[in-house]
């Protein structure tokens, strides 16, 4: 019996690029409403016709993948077209990718405001983005909650972002956060992927919440193993 082949980090990373990803997931979600929660660090396996296993692959890195894009998609419906400053909340590995997807769906960013809990871990997450040509400094809680779009990619049990002092016209991604500002919420992906849903003016503040679709990950495997030539 042959191993199916396994899919890494790394792999899945270079098979599954953020510019297709988003194109992929606003098509399949465009499409129709597919229900189910993702999650966990385990294996994912990908199954073709008949049952057949096609692959498996790092389901933490599906996860690394999909839910930035997924931001990256809402983030291109919901925030102003000329944001400078990003603000990242949270130093893990979303936070990472947030960064990347953030700077790829909105390249007029000039700062990447980083908050940490730990000081030394926030400048040692601020130096490997800086080596990837990121400008990203280290920022107070306080000065990062005023900026142009905003990401909370942690999961501290206790509010990191300061609901008054975000701005007008402000966008956030709250992937993990604690209490959100006032704001206008939205999570229905469908009516993102359809364009249903825009920002409505250039002051309104609009809050993310990310549903969290099974589909979402399948959208991830099913690009990564065809650029692997797995499927057709």
């Amino acid at each position: 019996m042959n191993t199916p082949p396994h899919l890494d980090a790394g792999r899945i990373y270079r098979l599954a690029p953020f510019e297709e990803v988003v194109t992929e997931l606003r098509k399949t979600l465009a499409a129709s409403v597919v229900p189910g929660v993702a999650g966990g660090n385990g294996l994912y396996v990908l199954l073709g016709e008949g049952g057949a296993t096609v692959a498996t692959f790092d389901h933490a890195a599906l996860t690394a993948r999909r839910t930035p894009a997924v931001s990256a998609l809402a983030t291109d419906a919901l925030a102003r077209d000329e944001v400078r400053r990003l603000a990242v909340f949270g130093t893990d590995v979303q936070a990472r990718e947030h960064v990347r997807a953030m700077r790829w769906i909105r390249p007029s960013l000039e700062q990447i405001e980083i908050v940490g809990r730990e000081p030394v871990a926030t400048e040692r997450f601020v130096a490997m983005l800086r080596g990837e040509g990121h400008p990203a400094v280290v920022a107070s809680a306080a000065d990062a909650s005023s900026a142009d779009l905003i990401c909370t990619c942690t999961s501290s049990p206790e509010p990191m972002l300061i609901g008054e002092k975000v701005a007008a016209g402000t966008h956030i991604n709250a992937v993990g956060c604690g209490e959100l500002p006032t704001g206008r919420v939205v999570d229905d992906l469908v009516a993102l992927a359809r364009g249903q849903v825009r920002r409505e003016s250039a002051d309104e503040v609009t809050i993310f919440v990310p549903p969290g679709l099974a589909v979402e990950d399948l959208v991830v495997a099913t690009l990564a193993a065809r650029n692997a030539g797995l499927i057709d």
